[in-house]
């Protein structure tokens, strides 16, 4: 009887709601997006080179597909009327989140350092980096898929 009432109460209990820890994390979004913009800011003020040019251009794309995630992950927030409880989407965007705000703040500071240095030594590495061993477009456009999963 006792177990009977327990395994009652746990199906009882409500679907966990990750809603306010989308919007965290969707708050936090907008800062990677902002940083990404100040990168795009510091470039402007240098001399153009090829690399740089495509880095902005990898970086124009991430914030796209950074706003394509907020917005639709706000336009399911606001027509919700059950939880929204995709934790896999959650957590790849938290890793992606972090991931970009490392490699970002790297290049930031070289920025910030010395425009010589940057297009001299660190540029063609950085953009090798970016297109050979970052994934953070795909990435976004898996959590894309996510967020959307969690429409059905």
């Amino acid at each position: 009887m006792e177990s009977d009432n327990s395994l009652n109460e746990a199906q009882k209990q409500p679907v966990l709601d990750l809603s306010d820890e989308w919007l965290g994390e969707a708050r936090f979004t907008a800062q990677v997006m902002a940083e990404l913009d100040d990168a795009l800011i510091l470039f402007a003020s240098k001399r153009t080179t090829l690399e740089e040019k495509m880095i902005s251009s990898y970086f124009h794309k991430m914030i796209a597909g950074y706003a394509a995630i907020l917005n639709r992950l706000h336009l399911l927030l606001c027509d919700r009327k059950e939880p929204l409880f995709n934790e896999t989407g959650l957590e790849s965007l938290r890793t992606l989140n972090l991931r970009v705000r490392e490699v970002v703040g790297y290049l930031i500071k070289a920025l910030r350092f010395n425009f010589n240095f940057v297009e001299q030594y660190y540029e063609y590495d950085f953009y090798t980096r970016l297109s050979q061993n970052e994934r953070f477009l795909e990435d976004q456009d898996f959590i894309l898929k996510q967020i959307e999963s969690c429409n059905v």
